[in-house]
């Protein structure tokens, strides 16, 4: 069984084992496995259930972004400006500043 993942029925009785309080080195002549093996299977912990995802809420939620995108689709010259000339201009800063946007 060298240098094959351990299969489900196999897991299941070395854990088996593990519990009744059977020694590693017991197990290993059992299953033919080696001890190292044996080891991690014992010091493995049931799979945890993932976390909730962390990060960095949005600087800009959807009102706010649905404000920015009806000012830059407005007009032609507002699609055009690029992001610097579009984040200095006086509209946006208006927006920004009504929804409490600026310094972040």
């Amino acid at each position: 069984m060298k240098g094959r993942p351990t299969d489900y029925v196999l897991r299941v009785q070395i854990k088996a084992y593990i519990e009744a309080g059977k020694s590693n080195e017991w197990i290993c002549k059992k299953t033919g496995l080696p001890l190292r093996t044996v080891q991690h299977l014992a010091m493995e912990e049931t799979p945890r259930t993932p976390g909730k995802a962390k990060g960095k809420p949005p600087a800009i939620d959807t009102p706010h972004k649905q404000q920015l995108k009806a000012f830059v689709k407005r007009d032609k010259l507002t699609r055009r400006l690029n992001f610097q000339k579009l984040a200095e201009h006086p509209e946006v800063q208006v927006l920004l500043e009504q929804n409490k946007i600026v310094g972040r």
